[in-house]
């Protein structure tokens, strides 16, 4: 029990300074394309031709979004994100939201971002967060990110 608690901590405290370093910045992706990563690289069809794509959660102040970029001219659709929250005052707090729908256009699209009920001073950490994104090219593509 006491291990898991220190193993939720120091995970908690890792991924905290992981979203603290990348908030100014786009996630690396060859730090992060492991399991579970919250990073997905991959190619969506359009017209028959091949666009590559990326699709990450990204910190926006203490929130979570979800990010797609491509050159492909294609809708998006970026699903509901659920995001755990470690706060000082008010214990695990679990938010879902963010679903937005991108018209077709190339280049980047956000989520809304996802804040903690309690407000951004109240974060110390996320315990985790995922939710699904889509493409949607010759045909609907879609990918489930988790972190």
């Amino acid at each position: 029990m006491i291990m898991k608690r220190i193993f939720r901590i120091l995970s908690g405290i890792l991924l905290a300074i992981t979203f603290w370093c990348t908030s100014s910045a786009d996630v690396n992706a060859e730090e992060l394309e492991l399991n579970r990563s919250g990073y997905h690289q991959g190619t969506v069809y359009y017209n028959g031709k091949p666009y590559n794509y990326d699709a990450y959660f990204q910190a926006d102040g203490k929130g979570i979004r979800t990010v797609i970029s491509t050159s492909a001219y294609v809708a998006r659709q970026h699903g509901n994100i659920t995001v755990q929250f470690n706060t000082y005052n008010y214990g695990y707090n679990t938010v879902t939201g963010g679903s937005t729908y991108a018209a077709p256009h190339v280049g980047t699209s956000y989520s809304s971002t996802v804040h903690c009920f309690y407000g951004d001073s109240q974060v110390i950490s996320y315990n985790y967060m995922y939710g699904y994104v889509y493409l949607f090219g010759d045909s609907t593509f879609n990918y489930y990110l988790s972190a």
